[in-house]
């Protein structure tokens, strides 16, 4: 293993105790014109030859000058040597701290030293009594303040973000157990933010089986640590395991419909959490719509075939069956949202007759419809949204009694924040 240590030289030489403790490959020195005689002296002493030490002048009452001059030093250390120590004691006060910072920011594998002592009456340590004190690159520290704002970023669902974040902070972290806890963090991240884009899969594994088995079946002392910080995550982790294992488990029929009937709500919710109106009124628009086709599934008009690849089709051989031409030539696959509910109130259930008579969601679909995103230039606001939100929810109720279980099971967890 082959060692380099940077030091600032100042006005005197107490880098020589480290160089004879440390006894590196070899030495940066970070000086002044001031200074420069200093550094002549400590090469002198310790019989340096070329090759034993590199000198980079820099401007010492200059912080800029002195970080980026270090911040070369320490690209170049690390790229030639396998250890890395700074030393910050002999420079001024300037000096150092330019060092210093550099190395937090820079400096991944870096580890601080400084002299310590007895001092005199300038605050000096005393020549004799020199002693070295170490300690390591307080690189976990900055990395749980990165993990801390990617969690942040989740909690708002702003995913990407998120999963930048977490792997700056991977990037950073020392130590072995932060790093597989980031990385469960990672993985909990990709999860979600492919599941809040309606994808089934995480690269090559269904989302289910991505959270039982790159998740869920984490190290023991992983999930220990989780449970003790944030008990209320690995619950809601496990009933999103539940719900996704319902919902994808099988091709889509009648009886697994209804989560992804749940999933579309809380989508929706989530762009109201985020001030996204017009991209929630366009989800709730769709919930409603597969209200009505979940009501054309239950009276069996359409196609399970069709319906096993995620396509709503009316099943011709039961369309056919129907005497009723108004139905039959609404029943086809251009059929929307009213003429669905216009079928089902044809056909006598009770929430369809409600739909066709309610003037207030009328008067709500008549927005959407001339919103940015379907039909017109104008923007949705927050109480336009909610309501709407409000009556979907409604019929969501009337179809399925128990929908809020299943919303309650698809929700997405969120991080605890550590202080």
């Amino acid at each position: 293993m082959s060692k380099a240590i940077i030091f600032t030289v100042g006005s005197h030489t107490s880098m020589i105790p480290t160089i004879k403790e440390e006894n590196p490959d070899f030495c940066y020195f970070i000086h002044s014109d001031e200074s420069k005689e200093k550094v002549d002296g400590i090469i002198k002493e310790m019989n340096f030859d070329d090759s034993d030490f590199k000198s980079i002048k820099v401007q010492h009452q200059n912080l800029d000058d002195i970080f980026v001059k270090s911040k070369m030093v320490i690209d170049n250390a690390n790229d030639n040597f396998s250890e890395i120590m700074v030393d910050y004691t002999g420079g001024t006060k300037v000096m150092s701290v330019g060092l210093a910072l550099a190395a937090s920011i820079y400096g991944v594998e870096v580890k601080y030293g400084y002299i310590d002592g007895k001092r005199d009456n300038r605050g000096s340590v005393i020549s004799g009594d020199e002693s070295l004190r170490t300690s390591s690159n307080p690189y976990d520290y900055y990395a749980i303040k990165e993990m801390n704002s990617a969690k942040e970023f989740f909690n708002k669902y702003q995913f990407e973000a998120a999963e930048e974040s977490f792997e700056n902070a991977y990037d950073k972290l020392k130590s072995e157990a932060l790093k597989k806890q980031c990385n469960i963090y990672l993985k909990i991240t990709k999860l979600y933010r492919n599941w809040d884009k309606f994808n089934d899969n995480v690269g090559d594994k269904k989302l289910n089986k991505y959270l039982s088995d790159e998740i869920l079946d984490m190290d023991e002392g992983i999930k220990k640590n989780l449970t003790s910080n944030d008990i209320s995550l690995l619950n809601k982790l496990e009933d999103n395991s539940e719900f996704l294992k319902q919902k994808i488990k099988s091709k889509l029929n009648s009886k697994n419909v209804k989560y992804y009937l749940a999933d579309l709500i809380n989508n929706a919710e989530r762009r109201i959490d985020e001030s996204k109106f017009d991209d929630a009124v366009a989800r709730l628009y769709r919930a409603m719509e597969l209200i009505s086709q979940i009501g054309l599934l239950n009276k069996n008009l359409l196609d399970e075939n069709e319906l096993k690849n995620k396509i709503f089709k009316p099943d011709d051989d039961k369309v056919a069956e129907i005497d009723d031409l108004d139905i039959k030539n609404r029943l086809d696959t251009r059929s929307g949202l009213r003429n669905n509910f216009t079928v089902l109130e044809k056909l006598g259930v009770d929430y369809a007759k409600e739909y066709m008579q309610n003037d207030e969601f009328q008067k709500r679909i008549e927005k959407r419809n001339k919103s940015i995103l379907a039909h017109g230039l104008n923007p949705i606001d927050k109480g336009d949204a909610k309501m709407l939100h409000d009556l979907v929810l409604d019929y969501a109720h009337k179809l399925y009694p128990k929908i809020d279980e299943y919303k309650d099971m698809a929700e997405f967890p969120k991080f605890n924040i550590d202080s």
